[in-house]
């Protein structure tokens, strides 16, 4: 396997423009890299035990549409503080959709891979109203 440091130009030439390919489940498996990587997975068990199930797929919408996941995430976030009724997280946090099944701890980390934490924050009625005012008036209709 032929390895490549993209900064540097190839060729001699630099690279203007690269065609972006997602990897998802339609692009086959490199055998050569699973083999690689087969010592590593041993140390990552924990991340593949399942810590809960979906009955139904969670997925986003848009930048700034309440969604079924997004629902999910903050009930969590809230559930971490006694007491606490009302949770916000950032649409642009989510990165993944829960499909229907076991969850494992690595699926959570799909859906949130930043190393972000949950605070508390105490607000009144009026604050969380000015808040969410001035959000809607300078994000507009994303």
């Amino acid at each position: 396997m032929k390895m490549v440091n993209s900064s540097k130009p190839v060729n001699g030439k630099g690279v203007s423009f690269a065609e972006p390919i997602l990897l998802d489940k339609t692009v086959a498996q490199n055998a050569e890299v699973l083999e690689m990587m087969e010592r590593w997975q041993q140390n990552l068990t924990e991340y593949k035990t399942v810590v809960g199930e979906n009955t139904i797929l969670l997925k986003k919408r848009g930048p700034s549409e309440e969604s079924n996941i997004g629902d999910v995430i903050c009930q969590s976030m809230a559930d971490v503080y006694e007491n606490t009724t009302i949770s916000f997280t950032n649409n642009g946090g989510i990165r993944s959709a829960l499909q229907v099944g076991n969850l494992t701890y690595e699926d959570i980390l799909f859906v949130l891979p930043f190393d972000n934490t949950v605070d508390l924050v105490t607000m009144t009625g009026a604050g969380i109203k000015t808040c969410k005012s001035w959000e809607t008036r300078h994000t507009g209709d994303r």
